[in-house]
């Protein structure tokens, strides 16, 4: 069988996974139920749509499209709340739509976003041209000029699948991504035996940034929570001058800080691990 959007699933129902690529893994899997159900002689549709409507309600994936919180410490000014919006995306066709949805969940009530941060990391045998050169495409819901990102995290995560591969320096990795000698960096990354992976996605990132008009503030080598206490230290720093900036003293009490962590499912579990995070916890 061949599924379609809104073969099954109705569009007004609420999912327990994030994300509009969700609904046609939710058709593909009540296609798979009906396929294993038929060899019982009996139907899915048996126990009414209610119970396929429950069931995708409370389908939980940790890591993918995943949404934890975080408080800043009480300000004079209100508290502030950091999202972390997790999904191990790690190819271009799932960054895609991880950004997608990325997008959606920190363009709600824009006005309160204080900022939004990338952290990022992938492994060294994924060719993370294409996937950063994605990211450094996109741009603020409200700022066509403006990247979306205002500051960029390469973290190496706590726990890595161990590799015997040789990691590649960044104009290595932008000849393998196609790009022509005169798109490539000047120079090599690698200039000691201390550089890591990190230094390397670091590269290639403001590369992209030198051919734009388009600039992130980046960072290497910090661990997820060296990253996230900065995030959060920041957003404390510059509270008073926000919410100046905006004129409205009020805003600062749902002042918000959207974090998009993404590249590796091991980097999503670093995050996850840092806050303390259960599944017992998991808001989907």
């Amino acid at each position: 069988n061949i599924v379609h959007e809104g073969h099954f699933v109705d569009p007004n129902w609420k999912l327990g996974l994030e994300g509009t690529h969700q609904r046609i893994n939710a058709e593909l899997a009540h296609s798979l139920c009906e396929a294993v159900v038929e060899q019982m002689a009996t139907s899915l549709l048996d126990k009414g749509m209610k119970g396929l409507q429950d069931a995708l309600h409370q389908a939980s994936w940790p890591g993918r499209c995943q949404s934890a919180a975080i408080k800043v410490r009480t300000s004079p000014l209100g508290p502030i709340q950091v999202n972390l919006r997790c999904d191990g995306a790690h190819t271009p066709k799932s960054i895609e739509y991880g950004l997608s949805w990325f997008q959606s969940v920190s363009s709600i009530d824009s006005a309160f976003v204080m900022g939004r941060a990338l952290i990022f990391n992938c492994t060294p045998e994924r060719n993370p041209v294409p996937l950063l050169q994605f990211i450094h495409s996109l741009s603020k819901p409200n700022n066509a000029n403006a990247p979306l990102f205002d500051s960029v995290y390469f973290c190496r995560p706590d726990v890595e699948r161990p590799s015997n591969m040789n990691k590649s320096s960044a104009r290595e990795l932008f000849i393998e991504a196609g790009f022509s000698q005169n798109e490539i960096p000047a120079k090599d990354d690698i200039v000691s035996d201390n550089a890591t992976w990190q230094d390397t996605l670091a590269h290639v990132w403001n590369h992209l940034q030198d051919n734009s008009e388009v600039h992130s503030n980046a960072l290497a080598n910090l661990t997820v929570k060296e990253a996230i206490d900065k995030i959060k230290s920041i957003a404390e720093q510059s509270s008073s001058k926000w919410s100046a900036r905006h004129g409205a003293r009020e805003l600062t009490d749902h002042a918000r800080v959207e974090v998009c962590i993404t590249g590796s499912m091991y980097l999503v579990g670093s995050v996850l691990d840092a806050i303390s995070w259960t599944e017992k916890s998991a808001q989907g």
